[in-house]
């Protein structure tokens, strides 16, 4: 008697890849061993796969592709393991509605907020991008990322470029505080301003920045006015950049220094004493035609008769 047996065969899977998420996937087997002119048409049984666990939503990694299955009274099988490339899955973004920085005087952006597509239903990852817009002018314009950074349980399992990433930005209105510097006039003088004190600038801009003309108001103060308090309101300003906020400062009216002289022909009768009571004045530096007259109480170098004595005044009496 003479003896025939199996001759080898080996079975391998080939390597495949898949996205994280996707159902595992394979490309078929290989063979080697076949005699004459013999194929697969040979084998009995069904080809089947399994995965080594892999499953839809299992970690980006290496995953078997383990053959199996296969028959035949005229081979022995061998089956080897192919292999299972399950690749970090692929994110699109949009940067979320209303992302809003305020001007600084910069194109750039960081930590912007990103609404993700392509993610798996519940997976924990979220993603944020740095990057720019065309210029540093208050508007909406479109956000170019120049990086992101994926954070989360699940963020290791997926991947996302910056050039993924669509959508705009919009730069509002830096405030801006400008502040009237208070100020001081005697009664009746023009009101006056000294100028104002901003609050707010950036990246070493200045009022050069603004538009438009500095003016003031002083809430009704005209030459004349009583003497009190009125205020400084700053307006007129404007500017692209700055959202400006005028700050009303203080304009104290304060009394009018009066000269005064004695009246001409001021007398009295020799009684020994050098006091004189209600010695009527002629005032100096009084307002346009106001109603105002003075007398002083004081006294003379000595209480004898005798004309044009220096007249000291203790007390005025307006």
């Amino acid at each position: 008697t003479a003896s025939i047996t199996k001759a080898p065969l080996t079975v391998t899977a080939s390597d495949a890849a898949v996205a994280y998420g996707d159902d595992p996937a394979d490309k078929g087997v290989s063979y080697d061993g076949f005699v004459n002119n013999e194929g697969s048409a040979a084998l009995k049984g069904d080809l089947v796969f399994s995965f080594g666990g892999y499953k839809a939503g299992s970690a980006v990694g290496t995953y078997p592709i383990v053959p199996a299955g296969l028959e035949s009274g005229n081979y022995a099988i061998t089956f080897k393991e192919g292999k299972l490339e399950v690749a970090a899955r692929v994110l699109s973004a949009e940067v979320v509605s209303g992302t809003t920085k305020t001007y600084d005087g910069s194109v750039d952006f960081s930590g912007v907020e990103l609404e993700l597509g392509n993610a798996r239903p519940g997976d924990d990852v979220s993603a944020t991008a740095d990057g720019s817009v065309v210029d540093s002018a208050v508007g909406t314009k479109g956000f170019t990322a120049t990086a992101v950074h994926l954070t989360g349980l699940s963020a290791s399992n997926y991947t996302l470029a910056p050039g993924s990433v669509t959508g705009t930005a919009s730069i509002t209105k830096a405030p801006l505080t400008v502040t009237a510097n208070d100020a001081t006039v005697a009664y009746g003088e023009e009101p006056k301003a000294k100028d104002v004190t901003y609050k707010g600038f950036v990246n070493n801009e200045g009022p050069n920045v603004l538009g438009d003309a500095l003016e003031f108001s002083f809430g009704g103060y005209i030459p004349g006015s009583a003497v009190g308090t009125y205020p400084i309101i700053p307006s007129g300003l404007t500017a692209a950049n700055y959202d400006i906020n005028f700050v009303e400062g203080e304009l104290r009216v304060a009394p009018r220094i009066l000269s005064a002289e004695v009246a001409f022909g001021t007398v009295k009768t020799y009684d020994g004493s050098a006091d004189f009571s209600g010695a009527e004045l002629n005032l100096g530096n009084v307002f346009s035609d106001d109603d105002v007259s003075a007398t002083a109480d004081g006294n003379v170098g000595d209480p004898a008769a005798g004309d044009a004595k220096g007249f000291t005044a203790t007390a005025v009496n307006l």
